[in-house]
């Protein structure tokens, strides 16, 4: 259930994840409704905190938090990962996840995991393994993607880059 080298790699390098939650409850009518979420930015936004953990900021995007909701009433999800470049192959994980708050852990005196990265926000997500990572070949996708490169509208990810974040096992 770990993530191997080359999975660290890939997600090392995305710009680009779509998050699914969904929220159960008790009216037959509205339980188990699943929602994708797009996240993205700057490559390396998803931090590799150990073999079994990662973790990116959750910036502000409409404003609706149906995922953040989500994640809070059920705190599991899965997380789909492209190789744009060329590869073109993706990764699935699935697990379970808390949703984190950098001024709590200054204020516990903890580190965050992104405690190195100015993410211009507050909210960050804990995502940790619970089932085997899931790959697909290179070029097995019936589709292709081109990196055309980086939107001018991601959020900053300084103090970030170059840090190496990962246990030495993966390093």
């Amino acid at each position: 259930m770990l993530l191997s080298l080359e999975d660290v790699a890939l997600i090392r390098q995305c710009d680009t994840a779509f998050v699914s939650s969904y929220h159960a409850s008790d009216n037959a009518a509205t339980s188990h409704r699943v929602d994708i979420s797009h996240r993205g930015g700057e490559r390396g936004f998803i931090r590799v905190v150990d073999e079994t953990t990662l973790a990116w900021p959750e910036y502000a995007g409409n404003n609706m938090y149906m995922t953040l909701g989500n994640l809070q009433a059920t705190p599991h999800a899965g997380l789909l990962l492209f190789d744009f470049d060329d590869q073109q192959r993706t990764l699935q994980l699935t697990g379970t996840v808390r949703l984190g708050f950098a001024s709590e852990a200054r204020a516990s005196r903890k580190k965050s995991p992104l405690h190195d990265m100015d993410h211009n926000g507050d909210r960050f997500v804990i995502f940790t393994l619970s089932a085997p990572p899931k790959r697909t070949s290179p070029n097995s996708l019936p589709y292709q993607f081109a990196y055309v490169g980086d939107s001018p509208y991601n959020p900053s990810l300084k103090g970030f880059q170059g840090v190496s974040n990962v246990a030495t096992p993966l390093s």
